[in-house]
């Protein structure tokens, strides 16, 4: 078995804690950023490939 050491915390260490916790949510929040933003790509993508199969449909009808 291994003893838990009981460090004090230094304010370096708190500084290097935050750091790297304000990048990590920074980068937590461009990755769903940017998911959201392909997202609305794929379904605007689909739309529009419905909508043009929609109007071949329509010309096709006429005939």
């Amino acid at each position: 078995m291994t003893k838990i050491q009981n460090k004090p915390i230094n304010r370096a260490t708190i500084k290097e804690r935050s750091f790297f916790r304000k990048w990590y949510l920074f980068y937590l929040r461009v990755l769903y950023q940017r998911t959201a933003d392909n997202l609305f790509f794929l379904i605007q993508k689909i739309v529009e490939s419905f909508n043009r199969k929609k109007k071949v449909f329509k010309s096709e009808e006429r005939f």
